[in-house]
């Protein structure tokens, strides 16, 4: 009886651990969902920057274009202003990339943990059934010592 008791104790340990796990597992997702949504909210703003930028400079290089293609000064500075844009390309892409990288690598480190807690929490399981199936009198066992008695 003291086993039981043991095993029940050490089973409710074992339970209350694995549904803290899954809080704890619950609390990072919603953290996670929530720079998720404003790692968004960041993205849309840099995109909405870049637009205005890239409208501006190229109406600048325009009108530049326009008004004085016959000077060299000008020209060179458009061409200056064109390689600061690809750049500003270049690396806005590369940070993009990166953030992606980052969200995948992410997703799929809170998919394996979720994979993890429901083993954890199916074997949990599989140990209270077999403790409960431990506990219970065997039928062939019963049946034996009901000959024994009978003879």
């Amino acid at each position: 009886m003291e086993n039981f008791s043991q095993v029940i104790a050490s089973q409710k340990l074992l339970w209350q651990q694995a549904q803290q796990a899954l809080q704890q597992l619950q609390l990072e997702e919603a953290k996670y969902q929530q720079q998720r949504q404003d790692l968004h909210q960041r993205q849309k703003a840099l995109l909405e920057s870049r637009k205005d930028l890239l409208g501006s400079c190229q109406f600048a290089i325009a009108d530049w274009n326009d008004h004085h293609s016959s000077n060299r000064y000008f020209r060179e500075e458009a061409q200056s202003i064109n390689h600061d844009l690809l750049m500003l390309r270049q690396r806005i892409s590369e940070q993009a990339a990166a953030v992606f990288s980052l969200r995948q690598t992410y997703d799929s480190l809170l998919t394996q943990a979720k994979r993890e807690a429901s083993l954890l929490q199916q074997r949990e399981q599989a140990k209270q059934d077999q403790a409960f199936l431990d506990q219970q009198p065997s039928r062939s066992t019963s049946a034996w010592s009901g000959i024994s008695k009978a003879s």
